[in-house]
């Protein structure tokens, strides 16, 4: 006997045949492009947008991003936050020169050719012919004499930047230094322990022989000892110089637990 919700009028066998009509129709047509069809993209792939779809309360007014290269981030900073101040933080000349040509003239984004770090004073950055591996060089590192191409650059905290620019508040912080993340956010202990910065995106090594990222166990640790929880993984790259199938970096977004008390999510 054929089932039928009088409350709706939908004969459930027909809705059962439709969906399993449709299911076969998208086994078909992905076996014959070679993709996965899927009708939401799964959560990991848009950090922005998965911050407004699951916490549609969260008012986006202050934003730093630390490493901003020739400014990859900055126009979906402006699509998608656009009531937010921009502040970004560059400090290789020549990048600087580009980052500054492409939104100087922008009213709401405010670059600053320098680096910043866990103290005030100058850095050693080596610049590469790509501006997106350029990098701070510990000074105690006994290859320093073999780097090309060095540039010295001024340095401040997190800290002494929030207090020049007069702000109580950052509700998204962007970090992609090549290694130096975790001397960033050492240089805003006092933001990250009363958790005025809301989010922290930040890039992390996932093999403990990437020597070039900051780990992601420690900057975990780190965060996590503050009362912050992880939000997502993103833009997973596997240990490409070796051909090898592992993890070798990920940006990790992490959200403070004041944040996540005062935002909800609507259903």
């Amino acid at each position: 006997m054929e089932r039928f919700n009088a409350s709706s009028g939908v004969d459930e066998n027909e809705v059962r045949l439709i969906m399993r009509v449709k299911e076969r129709l998208k086994s078909m047509v992905e076996a014959v492009i070679g993709y996965r069809l899927i009708r939401v993209f799964p959560f990991g792939y848009d950090f922005f947008g998965e911050i407004i779809d699951r916490m549609p309360d969260f008012d986006c007014r202050c934003i730093f991003d630390v490493g901003t290269n020739e400014g990859q981030l900055v126009k979906e900073y402006r699509r998608r936050f656009s009531d937010a101040d921009v502040y970004c933080f560059e400090p290789v000349k020549e990048t600087f020169r580009i980052l500054e040509e492409k939104y100087g003239s922008d009213a709401k984004v405010y670059c600053r050719n320098v680096a910043l770090g866990v103290a005030k004073g100058e850095a050693r950055m080596q610049v590469g012919t790509e501006s997106v591996f350029n990098r701070v060089i510990d000074e105690q590192d006994t290859r320093l004499d073999q780097f090309s191409d060095l540039e010295t650059v001024s340095m401040v905290t997190i800290e002494e930047m929030r207090d020049s620019i007069g702000i109580d508040q950052i509700d998204l912080l962007k970090i992609d230094t090549e290694g130096c993340d975790l001397d960033v956010l050492k240089g805003a202990i006092r933001l990250v322990e009363d958790q005025s910065i809301r989010f922290i995106y930040v890039e992390c090594g996932m093999n403990p022989e990437n020597d070039l990222h900051s780990p992601w166990r420690e900057v975990t640790d780190f965060l996590e000892g503050y009362g912050y929880r992880i939000f997502g993984i993103y833009d997973q790259q596997i240990e490409w110089p070796r051909k090898e199938p592992h993890l070798r970096r990920a940006n990790i977004a992490f959200v403070s637990k004041r944040t996540i008390e005062g935002c909800s999510r609507e259903e």
